[in-house]
């Protein structure tokens, strides 16, 4: 891990013991889709050293085109998908 990107990992740390011990889920949801530690966590699972997808990859990608599909259906409906 670089050194630069040390300060982010202890940020995350903190950030996640307060959603998980004082705050709402609706909170936590959010946050969350914001951090860059979370997002670069995905990427690795989901993606090779090569450069394809793993099997992981492609489950998160079908669960991001059905929850998009979905969430638009609620939010149309004024139904918060959070």
């Amino acid at each position: 891990m670089p050194p630069a990107v040390m300060p982010l990992v202890i940020q995350h740390g903190v950030m996640t013991f307060l959603l998980i011990f004082q705050s709402h889920t609706q909170i936590a949801l959010r946050v969350v889709s914001t951090d860059p530690v979370f997002w670069w966590l995905l990427a690795d699972i989901a993606f090779m050293k090569g450069g394809g997808l793993t099997r992981s990859g492609k489950m998160w990608i079908w669960w991001t085109v059905i929850w998009g599909a979905v969430s638009i259906v609620l939010w149309a409906g004024h139904y918060p998908p959070a």
